[in-house]
């Protein structure tokens, strides 16, 4: 949430892509079980002082056949869910300030459904003491709110408040700090700030870097299945 200079950032916190130095292009191939797969194409440019990004991610697995009661075959299943977002995000120095808006849609055979939603984030950027030789901003923080939309049929979104810290004492050596929580009423804030509810989630990660072209990351998840 408080990762900075990172395209994926408009998944976490839309207000980190304020802080990219280069335009950039991503794309994302994944094979999952049973022949089901998942992609991403992400892309962002800067536009009107600020950053402008457009990605579309889907899941979906290759048309399987459609079975009658009797065993017989009467046609072809089609399954795929997928959102499309545009993205913008503006550094007003060192303050980054982001939004984006989702599309997201959903085919199971004949049924096809969809929703709006709208990601909302900010990022400060700031020094923090470090003996070593850092930069001259070390230490971010940032908060984000997700799927802020409409609901799927009764059902709403699986909204989100993410608050998260960055801290880099080194050129080449940093860790982040993500503190997650899922909500649907304003109401769930409360667990929030007092952590009993069962969702939320404490997300811990460091990075080691070299010549800003090979990353070596690791992370480790709590309340979450406990994994790297």
């Amino acid at each position: 949430t408080a990762e900075i200079n990172d395209i994926n950032a408009i998944y976490y916190n839309p207000a980190g892509l304020a802080s990219l130095k280069y335009p950039e292009l991503s794309i994302f191939h994944n094979e999952l079980i049973l022949d089901s797969r998942f992609e991403n194409v992400s892309v962002a440019f800067p536009l009107y002082g600020g950053w402008f990004s457009l990605t579309n991610s889907l899941f979906w697995v290759p048309a399987f056949d459609k079975i009658d009661i009797e065993g017989e075959t009467t046609g072809k299943v089609q399954f795929y869910n997928g959102v499309f977002t545009p993205a913008y995000a503006y550094d007003f120095g060192n303050f980054y300030l982001g939004g984006s808006l989702k599309y997201i849609y959903q085919k199971i055979d004949t049924l096809f459904l969809s929703a709006f939603a709208m990601d909302v984030g900010i990022l400060k950027g700031m020094y923090l003491y470090s003996p070593f030789d850092s930069p001259i901003r070390n230490f971010h923080v940032g908060l984000s709110v997700l799927n802020l939309g409409t609901k799927v049929k009764d059902d709403p979104l699986p909204r989100m408040i993410r608050a998260g810290a960055s801290y880099k004492p080194t050129k080449w050596f940093g860790f982040n700090l993500d503190m997650t929580e899922n909500f649907i009423s304003t109401s769930d804030l409360y667990d929030f700030t007092y952590l009993f509810e069962e969702s939320f989630r404490v997300n811990a990660g460091v990075e080691f870097s070299y010549s800003e072209l090979l990353f070596l990351r690791a992370g480790w998840r709590f309340n979450d299945a406990g994994k790297y």
